[in-house]
Parts: structure tokens; sequence; C-alpha cells
């Protein structure tokens, strides 16, 4: 062994087959996570070459195989794939325990004693309890009252498109949008809408809903949600394309919050005959009547402008 192969034996050894070179320039990055072995050889190729010191080294190396890592990007997709799978799992068997938990609520309220009940109720075992709520109070489960009210804006919207359909099959969509109109799709949109809701007024169980969804923690979402509902009810009175303004949208949460309140209170009048639960039922004319004259007032104030 020539006293030139000699030294780079030793620095070789001393440094765990480390690059070991004394000018910073020829320190490539591309050796910091090269394999161990991989380094060995090519510091052994930067110090000998024929015998004699190699004067270039950082330009003289060939670029480090790649193919130790091909694997990673295939792995990657496969783990993303198997997440989404996953969630896509959890979240239909969210919405399996809250559909179930609904149909307790009659009875045991807006509680986590009626999301287990569901859970029970969905074919579930007990172990599964809790995957459906996450926020709770000593009110109740918001969780709970926000898949309700979710469920409700998707109904309305289904419902409305159909409304839509219909029209146009008909040929009774028109042009242009007149107070009478306008004021007439909103009032049947926000009664629609107040309809879902009708069962738990009935069981006097939804100013139990009302109240945890208006808790600071809460309110947030439920101001979303109100917001999304307005959007569908000012598309169908004035077309997709119109339905961007955020004070028209005020308007309506406006007008669906007062005839909410004012069904709770019409709910509870016992004077009032009849327990019908239909739209035309005597029990709530009077929140119907409240309704319509609160609907002409949006109209007015988004056809005509002004103040309401």
């Amino acid at each position: 062994m020539t006293m030139m192969q000699s030294s780079a034996a030793r620095c070789i050894r001393s440094t765990g087959c480390g690059l070991y070179l004394k000018s910073s320039a020829a320190r490539p990055e591309r050796f910091i996570n090269m394999p161990k072995q991989i380094r060995c050889n090519y510091s052994a190729a930067s110090f000998v070459n024929n015998g004699q010191a190699s004067t270039n080294t950082a330009t003289s190396l060939p670029p480090p195989p790649l193919s130790h890592n091909f694997s990673t990007g295939h792995n990657n997709q496969h783990r993303l794939l198997s997440t989404t799978s996953n969630h896509r799992v959890l979240e239909q068997r969210r919405h399996d325990i809250l559909t179930h938990a609904l149909q307790r609520v009659n009875d045991e309220g807006w509680t986590e004693d009626a999301i287990a009940t569901g859970t029970l109720d969905a074919g579930l075992p007990p172990s599964y309890i809790g995957q459906a709520s996450s926020a709770t109070s000593p009110f109740g489960s918001a969780d709970l009252v926000a898949f309700f009210m979710e469920e409700c804006n998707k109904n309305l919207s289904s419902q409305l498109m159909e409304e839509n359909n219909l029209r146009q099959d008909q040929g009774e969509n028109g042009t242009g949008n007149t107070v009478e109109r306008v004021s007439s799709r909103i009032n049947k949109a926000l009664q629609l809408r107040l309809s879902m809701v009708l069962p738990f007024v009935a069981s006097n169980r939804w100013h139990e809903g009302m109240a945890i969804g208006a808790l600071p923690q809460n309110a947030y979402r439920t101001a979303q949600q109100l917001d999304g509902m307005a959007t569908k009810v000012l598309e169908e009175a004035l077309g997709k394309e119109n339905s961007n303004n955020p004070t028209q949208r005020a308007a309506i949460v406006a007008a669906y919050a007062a005839a909410e309140l004012h069904l709770l209170s019409d709910g509870k009048n016992g004077a009032v005959s009849g327990n019908s639960l239909s739209l035309s039922g005597e029990r709530y004319h009077a929140t119907w009547t409240f309704l319509e004259a609160r609907s002409a007032e949006v109209a007015r104030f988004i056809v005509e402008g002004g103040q309401l």
C-alpha cells in the first residue's frame, strides 16, 4: 500500500466512513444523507486516484444513487388512500348514530343519553358510544343540535330544488322579481324550514335545542348554518346569481328567528284547538300569519330597498 493510500484509509476509519476533506468547498450537500457504505466508497475515491490525491474532489464525484428511496411516494399514496377511507367510514358511522339519536330526542332531550341510545339503535356496540359527539355542555349535546340543523338545510335545499324544477316544467317561473313573487317564495321557503322543527316544538324540546345552539361556544357554527339557510331561501326567491348580498341574508335570518320564537309560544298555547303538525294545522295558524307579514317586509326591503 502506498503512503497516499494508507493515509486515505486512516482518514476513512477515523471518521466512520465519512467524507473527510479539509476544503469546505469540496463537501457537496448530496453526501449528507448517503448510506454509510456508499459514503465509504466515495470517500476512498476522493483520496485515491491511481495512487494520486484528487485535486478536484467536489466535481469529480458522480451523483449518489437514489434507488434506495424509490418506494416512498407509493407508500405515502397508500397511506393517504387508507386515511381517506377510514374518514368516510367514521363519518358514515357518525351519521347513523346521530340519525338514530334524533329519534330519541322527544323522550331524552338533546343529551348524551340520546346519543348513547342512538348508538345501540344503530346496531353498534357500546364501545362506539362517544364517537359521534365532541361538543357537550351541562345543557346537552351541541353536535346533535348542529347535526339536526345541517340535515334540515339539506332537506330544504332538496325540496326547493324540486319546487323550482316543477315550476320550470310548468312554465311558471316568469320574469322579474316583483314584491309579491319574492314575498310568496320567501314565505313558502321559511314555512317549509320551520315545519321541520314542529315535532320537537310539539314535544317541548326545541327551545332546549335553540338554547344549546345559542351558547357562546356554539354560536359561530349556528350562525353559519342560519346563513346557509338564508342563502338557499334567497336562491329560491331571486335566483342563484342574486343570493350573495349579506344584508339581504341577514334580513332573511331575522325574519326566520322572529317566526321561530313566535312558533314556540304558539305551540304552547293550549287554548288553540287541534294538534296537527301540518302547515295548515290550526295550532300554528298564528305563526304562519306572522311569518307571512315578515316575509312581505323582507321582500319589500330586497326589491325596493330602504329599511325594514
